[in-house]
């Protein structure tokens, strides 16, 4: 046995093989990065070429302005890095409830539309993967749902899907014209390029929405002004209203909307301060009675139909009907009137409060609690029922509770009151009236959140 008398140490110390192979794993762990991106460029050159273009592009889609400057760039960088003998793009269009192309490599696509509830979106919408056109499973579509994907000699299609998982467009990409199968790989980063499209077409959409509200709001204001047409205004945001001297709210500085097409200060008595809910019929504010200086409720009902005079007949004589209920589960209803044969408003009684669906929403409601409610809803409708009148529209969106101070003594503490008496038949058979004559729900929701009305 040599060097038996030697330490481990000063054997390994005096082999200078061993200690040229410690120092080129040293360098190997030190460099790792550098020399596993040079094997790459030396060995693998073109998975390294393809493998940079597609990450540095799915970093510069962040810049990008507009859906078909995004279409062009991905598409050109797509056939440099894969080389494949088509590309096309196709996004949702909101306006044609279809996907629309965005890009193509050649003619073939133009002009082709893929509604949205046809085979491939719904098919991409259960699905993050990219496909093999080949594999696309039928789900019961019949085989002339893909044809077209064949006769445009497609080989891949990769969806862009939003989070909650429905495809905001997909990209379709020809065979590769190495004739290679696209790899894991291939795949693998195009899902991560998908996913960034995704993100910047929601994006993208979101400030052309903008763009053209802001055009069609321009648009009213100038017609507006140019006939010296008051017209009520509301912020986005925070549901404030102005008058039309104002661009801007006072309180977040959001640019303002229009509302109606009545003052601010509706027919001189009311003061319209903020939307808190809106629905089928129309608008509900809170506001402000200037003679009474009392809170109050006041409802806008679309203009459509105050042209209807039967309508507005039956109008006052349901307001005149609900004025008369006096229940303390009941919405007071106090005023009803007609700005200048435009809008007609109901005056109601102000429930600051929450609603009953707001109350479901937060968590399980105790039995004796539920109980109690119910019974007071219930008397409510009762009382309504005394005096004629039929609710046909009864749902945990229209009961407000005034004066919640924890749900252990909800049942106890609360007055629950019903927003929305009316529907009323006033002892009218279903007979003797058409759907589109009867008056429906002028009443509202909740004083406390913005939200449907009614």
């Amino acid at each position: 046995m040599t060097n038996a008398n030697r330490t481990i140490g000063e054997v390994m110390l005096h082999n200078s093989a061993f200690v040229f192979l410690v120092v080129l794993i040293a360098i190997v762990l030190r460099y790792q990065r550098r020399l596993a991106s040079w094997l790459d460029r030396r060995f693998f050159r073109e998975g390294y070429q393809q493998e940079r273009i597609l990450l540095a592009l799915i970093d510069d889609l962040r810049t990008l302005d507009s859906i078909p400057e995004m279409g062009v760039r991905v598409g050109a960088e797509l056939v440099a890095a894969l080389h494949p003998e088509s590309v096309y793009f196709f996004y949702n269009s909101a306006k044609d409830r279809a996907y629309i192309q965005g890009f193509g490599t050649d003619r073939r696509a133009d002009g082709l539309q893929i509604p949205e509830r046809s085979a491939l979106p719904v098919l991409l919408a259960s699905t993050d993967q990219a496909m093999s056109v080949e594999s696309l499973p039928t789900n019961g579509a019949p085989l002339m749902s893909w044809s077209w994907l064949y006769a445009l000699r497609l080989d891949l299609v990769v969806p862009l899907n939003r989070a909650d998982g429905s495809p905001v467009g997909f990209l379709l990409l020809g065979r590769k014209k190495s004739e290679e199968p696209y790899s894991p790989a291939d795949r693998s980063l195009l899902l991560g390029l998908a996913h960034q499209m995704a993100v910047s077409c929601d994006n993208l959409l979101l400030q052309e929405r903008v763009v053209r509200q802001q055009h069609t709001n321009e648009q009213m204001r100038s017609r507006v002004e140019g006939l010296g047409t008051a017209w009520l205004q509301e912020c986005p945001h925070c549901g404030r209203c102005f008058d039309s001297s104002l661009r801007a709210c006072t309180e977040d500085g959001a640019e303002l909307s229009l509302s109606s097409p009545v003052h601010r200060l509706l027919d001189g008595r009311y003061r319209l301060d903020r939307v808190v809910g809106r629905g089928g019929m129309g608008t509900v504010f809170e506001a402000r009675d200037e003679r009474l200086h009392r809170q109050v409720a006041v409802k806008l009902v679309q203009a459509g139909r105050t042209a209807n005079p039967a309508w507005l007949r039956r109008f006052g004589r349901e307001a005149r009907a609900l004025a008369r209920l006096n229940h303390e589960n009941i919405v007071l209803t106090y005023d009803f009137g007609v700005v200048d044969d435009e809008v007609a408003y109901l005056v109601m009684e102000f429930v600051a409060g929450t609603t009953l669906r707001a109350e479901i929403d937060r968590g399980s409601i105790s039995p004796a609690t539920a109980a109690a409610w119910f019974g007071q809803l219930l008397a409510g409708v009762k009382a309504a029922h005394a005096a004629g009148i039929v609710h046909r529209d009864l749902k945990p969106e229209k009961p407000a509770d005034s004066a919640f101070r924890g749900r252990a003594r909800a049942h106890q503490d609360c007055r629950f009151r019903n927003c929305e008496m009316a529907d009323a038949r006033l002892g009218i058979g279903e007979s003797h009236l058409a759907r589109n004559d009867c008056w429906e729900s002028p009443l509202y929701g909740s004083g406390t959140a913005r939200g449907p009305a009614g």
